[in-house]
Order: structure tokens, then C-alpha cells, then sequence
């Protein structure tokens, strides 16, 4: 019984290191004072390439990172106004992933029905965020709740930073502060002690 307790659990144990992540949730993929107003950047969500520029305006528009002409990567492209456009052949697209213009089109000729994906996109805490999922869900979806990001009595110290883990590991162990024992040849200064936890709908806050 015991044996057949252990395997399950290690069963359980790996299927929780393969899970996908949940699209339909707000995700955060890089500082907001990092794109300035005519920039792009390209990021990478499970799998889905997207374009990030902010506009001339300062507005930000998320796309897939792939011209609906001949699938060239947006971010290689540039900005002009409010539209990206695409380094091959100039097709103009804006915020909405919609065309909007082609240089070389002759005069009066219509447009072709051409449009790349494009994903709500948000700015908060100096952080910009992304909705890979269904669009529609997004406006009943909300950012993370970080009220100390905007507490000028706590200080946030980004780690930049390439982890070839399964997020489920670096989320354990961004979380286990105890963890530092391994470190302490290292961390000698370290000595963690809890002083709060609270509980609230789908988080836990601890207090060091």
C-alpha cells in the first residue's frame, strides 16, 4: 500500500511539472519604462511569438509576431503612428492587428481582407501584461493584486534573469525563503523569519 501510495504521488508530482500554463490570465512580460513610445520588443508565451510596441502616442498594442502577407516577424518591422509595419514589403498594420495601408498599391484599389491576432495588452505597476487567451474573458480578468508595488515603504529588486525550469519550480522556489540553507555559504547574512501570513482568495502573502 505504501509502495502504490509513493507511485501515485510521484505520478501527480511529474503531471504538475508538464501542465501548460492557464491562457486565460494576465501575464507579465517585461518592465513598462523598457519600451519606449516607437519601439518593439518580441516576447514569447507558451509557445505564441508576439510583437509588444508602444505608438508614437505612448500606447501599447500587442500582435502576433507574424505579417498575415508572408508570416516575417512584426518586431523586425518599425513604427509609424499608431501602426507597425513590417520590414518586408511595408504592410501597415494598426494596434488592432487590421491592415491599413500598402505603399505600393496602386491608387483606388482596395485593400485585401488581411489581419493579424491581436491581444489585450495592459500597463500596470511598471509592468506590462499580457492576455494570451480568448479576448473576450479579459475584461473579467484582472492583473495580480500587488498593493507594496506601489508602497513606497517596500523596495522591489528585479533579478533578471533565464531559468531552463518549468515555471512551477520557479515559482516554488522564488516562494520558499527557507530554501536559503542551501545558500548558506553564500547568504550568510540571511536568517529569514516569518512575522505575518494571510490567506485570501486564490493567494497566500507571507511576511519576512
Amino acid at each position: 500500500m505504501e509502495l502504490a501510495t509513493t507511485l501515485i504521488s510521484h505520478t501527480v508530482w511529474n503531471a504538475v511539472r508538464e501542465v501548460g500554463i492557464n491562457p486565460n490570465y494576465w501575464y507579465p512580460v517585461s518592465w513598462a519604462n523598457e519600451l519606449k513610445p516607437g519601439k518593439i520588443m518580441s516576447v514569447v508565451i507558451w509557445q505564441q511569438a508576439i510583437a509588444i510596441y508602444r505608438d508614437e502616442t505612448g500606447n501599447l498594442h500587442a500582435l502576433e509576431d507574424a505579417c498575415p502577407h508572408k508570416g516575417i516577424a512584426l518586431h523586425k518591422g518599425e513604427v509609424q503612428g499608431a501602426n507597425l509595419v513590417c520590414a518586408y514589403h511595408g504592410w501597415a498594420l494598426n494596434g488592432d492587428g487590421k491592415l491599413v495601408d500598402i505603399p505600393y498599391l496602386p491608387p483606388k484599389q482596395k485593400l485585401p481582407c488581411a489581419q493579424a491576432r491581436s491581444y489585450p495588452i495592459q500597463e500596470k505597476y511598471n509592468i506590462i501584461w499580457i492576455f494570451p487567451g480568448n479576448p473576450s474573458l479579459a475584461e473579467h480578468c484582472h492583473p495580480p493584486d500587488v498593493p507594496e508595488f506601489d508602497d513606497p515603504n517596500w523596495l522591489m529588486v528585479p533579478i533578471p534573469g533565464h531559468f531552463q525550469a518549468h515555471f512551477s519550480i520557479c515559482n516554488e522556489n522564488t516562494m520558499d525563503v527557507f530554501h536559503g540553507f542551501l545558500h548558506k555559504e553564500l547568504q550568510g547574512w540571511f536568517d529569514p523569519l516569518l512575522i505575518n501570513l494571510r490567506e485570501g482568495e486564490g493567494k497566500v502573502c507571507a511576511d519576512y
